[in-house]
């Protein structure tokens, strides 16, 4: 099946006749690229920066319950609104949430963190929360105005980027 074309996507299962269907390999085993794992193949860079996108929307999920419940475990107020997913706190300001996840192009690779962070978001500050080169813990985080989130001259956003530098003096 990906041996004519040298790669697997869910348009080539789900043309293939003698395999179950793309959805099917989802539901069972989380994702297309989990099952690609278990059956040794190793997806297309494309496909591992989904992943990673997912990865991200999982781990600032968990952060958004986690941080709504220590402010509310010490006093304060924080609600998570439910049209934008900004986090309102002591109704006074917007916190938005990121991630830093590694990425490396290959094999022995040099490891880099891109920046999943919304830089339109409608918030006063940005939490972005960096993980280890395997992507399995939190080892930092940058708090930073918004603001200059979007106003970064750059079209990836990387820790490496100058306003993570000024961020942390």
């Amino acid at each position: 099946m990906g041996r004519e074309k040298g790669y697997l996507t869910r348009a080539i299962i789900g043309a293939s006749q003698d395999v179950l269907s793309g959805e099917t390999y989802r539901r069972r085993f989380g994702s297309l690229v989990a099952a690609y794992k278990l059956a040794g193949y190793q997806p297309a860079p494309r496909q591992r920066c989904r992943q990673a996108a997912a990865k991200a929307r999982s781990l600032l999920g968990e952060l958004k319950m986690e941080i709504v419940a220590s402010i509310e475990k010490l006093g304060g107020r924080a609600t998570i609104e439910q049209d934008t997913g900004l986090l309102r706190i002591n109704d006074e300001f917007h916190l938005s949430l990121g991630a830093a996840l590694a990425i490396s192009s290959g094999v022995g690779r040099q490891v880099r963190w891109t920046v999943h962070a919304n830089r339109n978001a409608q918030s006063d500050l940005t939490l972005v929360v960096r993980t280890d080169a395997s992507n399995a813990a939190t080892v930092a985080y940058y708090l930073l105005p918004t603001a200059d989130i979007a106003q970064a001259r750059v079209k990836h956003l990387r820790i490496s980027n100058r306003i993570f530098a000024e961020a942390c003096r």
